[in-house]
């Protein structure tokens, strides 16, 4: 699946029907677009769903045969720095296997502010993967087989919301988040087994977390502060032992930190 937003304001020269037909036409044999299951444009998005074709999608495919290339979108008269969201989701296209974050994937939608790909089995990225992306403000890669993410990765990003949910191996260290300024952070189904204190201090007026799902046993009062500045706060399905170590957590206005989900923005 992929998805592409348009900036308000940039007055496309196609109607964006128009467009998927030709990008529908145009795509190269043995992974064309024209496979695409489900298709909707009465938004300024273009989304396309693998599900009805899941079954006839090729062995040997990257995941740059999934997203429009600069050459394609420029051949239909539209340029790539025009749009401000990709999105891409593998789910129905179970043959991608150990695939990769890449610049080449990304330097030509220069003007992004959300990214997400997800369900692609990415099980790692490059170090320049996101240099090009100087906009991008909101980052997922839920779903994937990611377990060690690149030192310099997000540095000088501007992010206010990234998520890694369903990273199952995911492996955190403490300079992961250093120099960021985050708002949400999601990390729900991940395969911690530690509250990671020290990723989590790095990060510059964080409100929202998520840390569902983990394996989680105990939480350092260390944490207090930290917590104590959360708006949003889920700590749930983790196995959190009843010892003295954990008593202060009794403290915690968890009413006012965990709403029901559907109060969440």
């Amino acid at each position: 699946m992929f998805a592409l937003g348009i900036q308000p304001g940039a007055a496309p020269p196609l109607s964006l029907c128009v467009l998927l037909a030709l990008l529908l036409s145009m795509a190269q044999p043995g992974h064309q677009l024209s496979r695409c299951g489900y298709c909707m444009c009465d938004r300024p998005t273009v989304s396309c769903d693998f599900d009805s074709a899941k079954s006839e999608i090729v062995n040997n495919i990257e995941l740059t045969d999934y997203v429009p290339s600069s050459s394609l979108l420029r051949r239909l008269g539209r340029n790539p720095a025009s749009y401000s969201e990709l999105y891409v989701n593998c789910k129905n296209a179970r043959v991608l296997k150990s695939q990769r974050l890449t610049s080449r994937l990304l330097e030509h939608f220069a003007n992004l502010t959300r990214l997400s790909v997800l369900s692609c089995d990415l099980i790692a990225i490059d170090d320049g993967a996101l240099s090009s992306l100087r906009q991008l403000r909101e980052l997922d890669l839920s779903d994937n087989q990611l377990q060690r993410l690149p030192p310099a990765f997000l540095n000088g990003k501007s992010l206010t919301a990234l998520r890694f949910g369903e990273n199952r191996r995911l492996q955190l260290t403490a300079d992961m988040f250093r120099g960021l300024q985050l708002d949400r952070l999601l990390l729900s189904r991940c395969g911690l087994s530690e509250f990671p204190l020290d990723s989590l201090n790095a990060i510059a007026g964080l409100r929202e977390l998520t840390l569902s799902h983990n394996s989680i046993q105990t939480v350092p009062v260390e944490a207090r502060d930290l917590i104590n500045q959360l708006r949003v706060f889920y700590l749930d399905d983790n196995p959190l032992a009843c010892t003295c170590q954990n008593r202060w957590l009794r403290n915690v206005d968890w009413n006012r930190v965990s709403p029901p989900l559907s109060k969440v923005r």
